[in-house]
């Protein structure tokens, strides 16, 4: 009970401060399923990322249809050293993001994007310095404290094969940070 009061103050708190606000709406699919919004630009890239991360493991599709074919994470200098590896593909990135969802077991998962100023270029799009946050709640049955993982990164996207835009390269910087990052966690359950 406690645990679900201090997830919904944080959870106001970051609707509060514009953190949560989404870029375009997310239209349920037919029969069910995460909200997709039609990938017509790297908005809403960003916004079928949010939504497959909230679905869990039923967003892993979705997830995979925001990505390019020859898509990268670049892990940051320190977690490069401590994972092994600079960086992941795209076959590696779902398959470390179906293996964490499996083992950690949340109830409730939010993931949001801060400070997004993306710059068109003809058929490409960059985003730098963007501010993210992942927060899971584990399940109800457990007394773990929710996992938070933050921190900045870059996106470029392009007009794709796999859908209308797509992201083809998401590279973390949080070299000075200690917090986990996405692609550290990535990382960890890639190899």
């Amino acid at each position: 009970m406690i645990r679900s009061r201090v997830l919904l103050v944080l959870l106001v708190l970051l609707v509060g401060c514009g953190f949560l606000d989404t870029r375009q709406p997310l239209k349920p699919l037919p029969g069910g399923g995460c909200p997709r919004a039609v990938p017509i630009d790297p908005d809403s890239v960003l916004s079928n990322l949010v939504s497959a991360f909230a679905c869990g493991l039923e967003g892993l599709t979705l997830y995979g249809e925001a990505l390019s074919l020859d898509y990268s994470i670049r892990l940051d200098a320190i977690d490069a050293i401590e994972t092994g590896s600079d960086s992941l593909d795209r076959e590696a990135t779902l398959n470390a993001h179906r293996i964490f969802y499996q083992t950690a077991e949340f109830d409730s998962v939010f993931l949001a994007f801060d400070g997004v100023h993306i710059e068109l270029m003809g058929n490409t799009a960059e985003a730098f310095g963007v501010e993210y946050v992942f927060v899971g709640a584990p399940d109800s049955l457990t007394l773990r404290a929710p996992l938070r993982i933050s921190g900045i990164a870059n996106l470029f996207f392009r007009e794709g094969t796999v859908a209308d835009w797509e992201l083809f390269l998401w590279e973390d910087g949080n070299d000075a940070d200690t917090t986990s990052s996405l692609g550290r966690v990535y990382g960890e359950f890639a190899f």
